[in-house]
């Protein structure tokens, strides 16, 4: 669910998914790093940095990868 936006993909999303069975919530912020790349950033409570990561549009679909941010 996007919370707020300003340009198509770009925004404050809340995220969800499942790992061993328990629900994990983060907000995950995408940003613009340039015109072909986005900034992707999932924190968890507190703020605290939980996923990193970029993506590109490929077919107007956002593609990514993240890795651990701690």
């Amino acid at each position: 669910m996007r919370k707020d936006a300003n340009d198509h993909y770009v925004g404050i999303y809340h995220s969800t998914w499942c790992e061993s069975e328990t629900a994990i919530f983060a907000v995950l912020t995408i940003t613009k790093k340039n015109d072909k790349i986005f900034t992707l950033e999932w924190r968890g409570k507190a703020g605290k940095i939980m996923f990193t990561g970029e993506g590109m549009l490929c077919d107007d679909i956002l593609i990514g990868d993240y890795h651990s941010g701690q």
